[in-house]
């Protein structure tokens, strides 16, 4: 910090841009640096007694172990002191401090994940709430006290910085218009227009096992757990990564000179986890069988 439009007498002031907090019953140091010209001070000021201002204390100098200190040189912390002098280095002080500032928004951002499905993301530079007005009217871009019919709202009570809203439910083909809102602790709210978004036509998208498994089809077999492949179900069947068989499985060469193993290395390159299918009454000539139906599924 630095003091600007100073006088040739009187109190000079620098603000710093914002107030710093102090703890009570903790001690602060309060100096500044010059490099020219002369400086105010009044010599046993401290010498043998406190100076009070409630709720601020000035300690006398034998009881802080010297106050009234100073430094020569560059710019330093002071730790010297000499017969307990006020330099009349002060503060401004205020009891509370009214925080009337906005969180500042940036870094909007809307991610699409299918026809129906919408994340929106941004940033704030201090921890506040997150909410999302959204609607298929433009004109919510515009009025920050009347919202179109119809308007959406999701929002999150949790204060953070990093923000994460997702919008479902959402029809597919269709543009929507948003803004982005953040209220920091102080009751202070931040309420941007953002950029529109368009929601493609129905896509499709991979799904997990457990989605796959509510359906009541039969004669089918749900492998691969992490993709969640629906197959017709085999008489018998097991998932294996390797050249391990699971138990109760047998291997037999269907031709001379290694080519079961040839084609289980070949299978591997065209499947990282192998499903082998076969009919029980076929479970000996098991990897011939993979190799007539193409073996993974």
């Amino acid at each position: 910090m630095t003091f600007t439009t100073e006088t040739p007498s009187g109190w000079q002031l620098a603000t710093f841009s914002s107030p710093v907090p102090i703890t009570a019953n903790t001690t602060y140091v309060i100096s500044y640096h010059t490099n020219v010209g002369s400086y105010s001070a009044d010599a046993a000021y401290f010498a043998a007694a406190p100076l009070d201002s409630p709720p601020l204390h000035a300690p006398s100098s034998p009881v802080a172990g010297g106050n009234g200190v100073f430094a020569y040189g560059g710019s330093q912390f002071p730790t010297n002191t000499f017969n307990g002098t006020n330099y009349w280095a002060d503060v401004v002080f205020a009891s509370t401090v009214v925080d009337s500032t906005p969180p500042a928004i940036s870094r909007v951002k809307a991610t699409i994940v299918d026809s129906s499905r919408v994340t929106i993301t941004w940033n704030t530079d201090e921890e506040s709430t997150s909410k999302i007005l959204y609607s298929i009217d433009p004109g919510i871009l515009s009025d920050t006290t009347t919202l179109p019919p119809g308007t959406q709202t999701v929002s999150l009570a949790t204060f953070v910085t990093l923000h994460s809203v997702a919008l479902s439910g959402l029809t597919p083909n269709t543009t929507y218009y948003y803004r982005v809102v953040s209220i920091d602790r102080s009751g202070n709210t931040a309420n941007i227009a953002a950029p529109s978004v368009t929601v493609p036509g129905p896509t499709l998208r991979d799904t997990a096992s457990p989605d796959f498994s509510a359906g009541g089809g039969v004669n089918t077999y749900v492998s691969e757990t992490s993709d969640g492949e629906v197959i017709l179900a085999p008489a018998a069947g097991t998932e294996f990564s390797g050249s391990r068989l699971s138990p109760g499985w047998l291997s037999v060469p269907y031709a001379s000179g290694g080519a079961a193993l040839r084609l289980a290395i070949l299978m591997a390159r065209w499947a990282p986890s192998l499903l082998v299918k076969a009919y029980a009454a076929r479970r000996t000539r098991l990897l011939g069988h993979a190799a007539q139906s193409g073996g993974a599924a």
